[in-house]
């Protein structure tokens, strides 16, 4: 084997040792989280999910919605709507990304507009009528993620 392919040997010490230790017997768990993590976010059900989410924040800071029982957490960020707006944005940037990563430059941005209109549709759509609930939503996904899963 040639010299310049050899791994570097730490030293010694027992410190060194326990990090070798312990960074081999985690590598395998946390390959395996990482694994599930990107299995994650290359879901489109994901990214309707946080879309979802970003278009729910962003309506909850216009005034002209009236919203009955509105979750503590919703009702804080009501009150910070710059935080919320931020958070929103956030959400979006991310599920537009992740969409340009799937599906390539001028179809991911055409996929993320798309979705973008269709969850800004489904909640104004729905919102009215209380279907907008979260046992609702974590189901929705849920199933949306599953058939994903196993379709893949």
């Amino acid at each position: 084997m040639p010299e310049h392919s050899k791994r570097p040997v730490l030293s010694e010490d027992r410190s060194c040792r326990a990090v070798n230790l312990f960074l081999t017997r985690t590598s395998k768990s946390m390959n395996r989280f990482f694994i599930v993590i990107k299995c994650t976010l290359n879901m489109f059900s994901t990214i309707c999910l946080l879309f979802f989410a970003a278009f729910i924040l962003w309506m909850n800071t216009s005034k002209r919605i009236i919203w009955r029982d509105k979750p503590e957490l919703l009702q804080r960020l009501a009150k910070e709507s710059v935080r919320s707006k931020y958070i929103s944005s956030f959400l979006m940037v991310m599920a537009a990304s992740l969409s340009v990563y799937q599906l390539g430059l001028g179809s991911g941005l055409f996929a993320a507009v798309v979705v973008l209109m269709c969850m800004g549709s489904l909640i104004v759509l729905f919102f009215p009528f209380r279907y907008v609930r979260p046992p609702w939503v974590i189901g929705t996904y849920l199933v949306c993620f599953l058939m994903e899963y196993l379709i893949r």
